[in-house]
Protein backbone atom coordinates (compact mmCIF):
# COMPACT_ATOMS: atom_id res chain seq x y z
CA UNK A 1 0.00 0.00 0.00
CA UNK A 2 2.96 2.29 0.54
CA UNK A 3 3.79 2.31 -3.19
CA UNK A 4 0.19 3.28 -4.08
CA UNK A 5 0.20 6.14 -1.61
CA UNK A 6 3.51 7.47 -3.01
CA UNK A 7 2.18 7.19 -6.56
CA UNK A 8 -1.06 8.97 -5.61
CA UNK A 9 0.93 11.69 -3.80
CA UNK A 10 3.23 12.19 -6.81
CA UNK A 11 0.29 12.41 -9.21
CA UNK A 12 -1.43 14.92 -6.90
CA UNK A 13 1.71 17.10 -6.83
CA UNK A 14 2.03 16.97 -10.64
CA UNK A 15 -1.66 17.81 -11.19
CA UNK A 16 -1.42 20.63 -8.64
CA UNK A 17 1.67 22.02 -10.37
CA UNK A 18 -0.05 21.91 -13.77
CA UNK A 19 -3.19 23.63 -12.43
CA UNK A 20 -1.17 26.38 -10.70
CA UNK A 21 0.95 26.88 -13.85
CA UNK A 22 -2.17 27.21 -15.99
CA UNK A 23 -3.70 29.73 -13.60
CA UNK A 24 -0.52 31.82 -13.56
CA UNK A 25 -0.30 31.65 -17.36
CA UNK A 26 -3.92 32.78 -17.75
CA UNK A 27 -3.41 35.65 -15.30
CA UNK A 28 -0.33 36.82 -17.25
CA UNK A 29 -2.24 36.68 -20.53
CA UNK A 30 -5.08 38.75 -19.07
CA UNK A 31 -2.65 41.26 -17.57
CA UNK A 32 -0.71 41.58 -20.84
CA UNK A 33 -3.85 42.03 -22.96
CA UNK A 34 -5.12 44.80 -20.68
CA UNK A 35 -1.78 46.63 -20.62
CA UNK A 36 -1.30 46.47 -24.41
CA UNK A 37 -4.71 47.82 -25.38
CA UNK A 38 -4.79 51.05 -27.34
CA UNK A 39 -5.13 54.08 -25.16
CA UNK A 40 -7.70 56.76 -25.84
CA UNK A 41 -6.19 60.20 -26.01
CA UNK A 42 -7.47 63.74 -26.00
CA UNK A 43 -4.61 64.93 -28.22
CA UNK A 44 -4.24 64.37 -31.93
CA UNK A 45 -2.02 61.77 -33.55
CA UNK A 46 -0.01 64.65 -34.97
CA UNK A 47 0.79 65.92 -31.47
CA UNK A 48 1.65 62.44 -30.23
CA UNK A 49 3.93 61.65 -33.19
CA UNK A 50 5.52 65.08 -33.67
CA UNK A 51 5.82 66.28 -30.07
CA UNK A 52 5.18 63.66 -27.41
CA UNK A 53 7.30 60.87 -28.96
CA UNK A 54 10.02 63.30 -30.02
CA UNK A 55 12.99 63.37 -27.65
CA UNK A 56 14.73 66.65 -26.73
CA UNK A 57 17.79 65.44 -28.68
CA UNK A 58 15.91 64.68 -31.91
CA UNK A 59 14.03 66.52 -34.64
CA UNK A 60 11.06 64.89 -36.39
CA UNK A 61 11.29 64.33 -40.13
CA UNK A 62 8.25 63.31 -42.15
CA UNK A 63 7.49 61.62 -45.39
CA UNK A 64 3.98 62.42 -46.50
CA UNK A 65 1.84 61.73 -49.53
CA UNK A 66 -0.48 64.41 -50.79
CA UNK A 67 -3.80 63.89 -52.55
CA UNK A 68 -2.21 64.64 -55.93
CA UNK A 69 0.18 61.69 -55.43
CA UNK A 70 3.32 63.69 -54.59
CA UNK A 71 5.53 62.32 -51.81
CA UNK A 72 7.30 65.01 -49.78
CA UNK A 73 10.07 64.49 -47.25
CA UNK A 74 11.39 67.19 -44.94
CA UNK A 75 12.26 68.26 -41.44
CA UNK A 76 9.27 69.40 -39.38
CA UNK A 77 9.62 73.04 -38.40
CA UNK A 78 6.14 73.47 -36.96
CA UNK A 79 2.54 72.33 -37.19
CA UNK A 80 -0.80 73.60 -36.01
CA UNK A 81 -1.78 71.18 -33.28
CA UNK A 82 -4.94 72.52 -31.70
CA UNK A 83 -7.05 73.07 -34.78
CA UNK A 84 -9.55 70.76 -36.40
CA UNK A 85 -7.84 68.41 -38.85
CA UNK A 86 -9.16 70.27 -41.91
CA UNK A 87 -7.60 73.52 -40.62
CA UNK A 88 -4.20 72.11 -39.68
CA UNK A 89 -0.98 72.74 -41.54
CA UNK A 90 2.51 71.32 -41.32
CA UNK A 91 5.63 73.36 -42.06
CA UNK A 92 8.64 71.54 -43.51
CA UNK A 93 12.22 72.78 -43.82
CA UNK A 94 15.11 71.38 -45.89
CA UNK A 95 16.48 69.01 -46.76
CA UNK A 96 13.53 68.25 -49.01
CA UNK A 97 12.84 65.23 -51.18
CA UNK A 98 10.05 65.10 -53.70
CA UNK A 99 8.72 62.30 -55.81
CA UNK A 100 5.79 60.37 -57.11
CA UNK A 101 5.01 56.66 -56.76
CA UNK A 102 7.77 56.09 -54.19
CA UNK A 103 10.55 57.63 -56.29
CA UNK A 104 11.51 60.53 -53.99
CA UNK A 105 14.72 62.35 -54.92
CA UNK A 106 16.48 65.28 -53.24
CA UNK A 107 14.74 68.50 -54.15
CA UNK A 108 16.79 71.70 -53.91
CA UNK A 109 14.31 74.43 -54.77
CA UNK A 110 15.99 77.14 -52.75
CA UNK A 111 12.85 77.32 -50.62
CA UNK A 112 13.27 77.63 -46.87
CA UNK A 113 9.77 76.44 -45.88
CA UNK A 114 6.97 74.39 -47.41
CA UNK A 115 3.52 74.65 -45.83
CA UNK A 116 1.17 71.75 -46.55
CA UNK A 117 -2.49 71.77 -45.55
CA UNK A 118 -3.71 68.72 -43.62
CA UNK A 119 -6.65 68.19 -45.94
CA UNK A 120 -4.12 67.63 -48.77
CA UNK A 121 -2.30 64.84 -46.87
CA UNK A 122 -3.25 61.20 -47.45
CA UNK A 123 -0.72 59.73 -45.01
CA UNK A 124 2.35 60.75 -43.02
CA UNK A 125 5.29 58.73 -41.69
CA UNK A 126 7.54 60.15 -38.97
CA UNK A 127 11.17 59.48 -38.09
CA UNK A 128 13.32 61.15 -35.45
CA UNK A 129 16.77 62.35 -36.51
CA UNK A 130 19.51 63.48 -34.12
CA UNK A 131 19.54 67.24 -33.56
CA UNK A 132 23.32 67.46 -33.74
CA UNK A 133 24.00 70.30 -36.15
CA UNK A 134 22.42 73.56 -37.21
CA UNK A 135 20.83 73.41 -40.60
CA UNK A 136 21.47 75.84 -43.42
CA UNK A 137 17.73 76.40 -43.72
CA UNK A 138 17.25 77.23 -40.06
CA UNK A 139 20.54 78.54 -38.61
CA UNK A 140 18.84 79.76 -35.44
CA UNK A 141 17.98 76.18 -34.41
CA UNK A 142 19.66 75.34 -31.13
CA UNK A 143 20.14 71.54 -30.87
CA UNK A 144 19.99 71.80 -27.07
CA UNK A 145 16.58 73.45 -27.25
CA UNK A 146 14.91 71.89 -30.27
CA UNK A 147 11.31 71.94 -29.04
CA UNK A 148 8.78 72.99 -31.63
CA UNK A 149 6.41 75.92 -31.12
Amino acid sequence: MLLGEKLFGTIAVIVGFVVVSMLISRALVLFKSKSSQARLSTVSGWTVALREHNLPTTIPHVTLKTRDGLVWTGQVSNFSANLELADREIVLTPPFSLGKDGEAVPYDSGWQRIVISANEIQWMAVSYQPATARTIADPEVDPDNSSMH
